[in-house]
């Protein structure tokens, strides 16, 4: 990436990607936060895409099941696709969409 690096202070308080080795998914690279940031686990994983959509996805989910519980989805799709081409603007070979 043209001598660019992004800590993930910036994300996630400097905690780091790692397992990648425990091939937590079979058909694809991914590696995780460790510990879990209060009870969501945080992935990141290559994607195949279809033809030249290759990249990347970052999944925070619920790693706790609490009974009596109703969750809800929602989106951080606009808040997190912001920050990122915000903080990898200086990145040429990043491209956010």
């Amino acid at each position: 990436m043209s001598g660019f690096c992004l800590s993930t202070e910036a994300f996630f308080g400097g905690l780091a990607f790692g397992g990648k080795e425990l091939e937590i998914y079979e058909e694809v690279p991914a590696v995780f936060i460790d510990p879990l940031i209060l009870g969501l686990k945080i992935v990141l994983q290559g994607y195949k895409g279809f033809q030249e959509e290759a990249g990347y996805t970052l999944s925070i989910s619920s790693d706790v099941d609490f009974e009596g519980v109703i969750y809800k989805d929602f989106s951080l799709d606009d808040y997190l696709g912001q920050l990122l081409k915000t903080l990898l603007k200086d990145a040429p070979d990043i491209v956010i969409q």
